[in-house]
């Protein structure tokens, strides 16, 4: 088995904890329930979310390979933490709000493409 996974599954978990990052940010962001009645579907969604991505990492890694495990979280955790100095570089303050937002479209499709890569003969 290779070292590296499929590039769609990299792009897919990149995007997949790039949104849920974001989210977790903007659940912070929303410290008072009265102002922030959303505050408790986010953070479900935010448990759901943290929880099925580390259930696909374990998935991925006892059907398919772990070391592909340990470069597709090393490389979305880079692209992830370039994406970050950009942003502070180019002062962008809105960007949780705005990410966070858009993770409840992008983290269930992102979810779903992440399933796609999976191959044939994994786990059957």
């Amino acid at each position: 088995m290779y070292a590296i996974p499929p590039l769609s599954l990299l792009a897919s978990y990149t995007a997949y904890s790039f949104f849920l990052a974001y989210q977790k940010a903007y659940l912070r962001t929303l410290r008072d329930p009265e102002t922030s009645p959303s505050r408790g579907g986010l953070f479900v969604f935010v448990i759901i979310a943290t929880l099925y991505g580390l259930w696909f990492l374990l998935y991925w890694g006892f059907n398919v390979s772990w070391l592909q495990v340990l470069v597709l979280f090393g490389g979305a955790l880079s692209i992830q933490l370039a994406w970050y100095l950009l942003e502070r570089v180019l002062g962008l303050s809105d960007t949780p709000r705005l990410f966070g937002r858009l993770g409840f479209v992008a983290i269930p499709i992102c979810g779903y493409l992440m399933w796609q890569a999976l191959p044939a003969t994994a786990g059957g």
